[in-house]
């Protein structure tokens, strides 16, 4: 439960699908020790900004690249937190196309 309540605020933060708006509040949700420095959503107003703070994003919680040590929640919450990110993804991809 605490799980979920966790990814739905970054989500509903993030207002759901704008990968801008996920990547600016990630560090709500992902865990400290992640390495992941908050971005403000002016770093974020540059598309190549966005697709390489996605990149290392998605890096940090590729659920195959979590540490043998990591525990179940914090690959529950890594696999989640991907998912999103991916959707957010897809979405920012349509946005681009959409506008040229």
């Amino acid at each position: 439960v605490e799980l979920a309540r966790v990814v739905y605020r970054w989500t509903v933060a993030g207002t759901k699908k704008s990968l801008r708006e996920l990547l600016a509040a990630l560090h709500v949700a992902i865990w400290a020790e992640s390495g992941w420095t908050p971005v403000t959503r002016t770093q974020l107003r540059d598309p190549k900004k966005v697709k390489a703070f996605y990149y290392k994003a998605v890096l940090l919680v590729h659920p195959d690249k979590l540490t043998a040590d990591a525990d179940a929640y914090r690959k529950l919450l890594a696999a989640m937190l991907f998912n999103e990110l991916n959707e957010g993804w897809k979405f920012f991809q349509s946005e681009l196309e959409a506008s040229r």
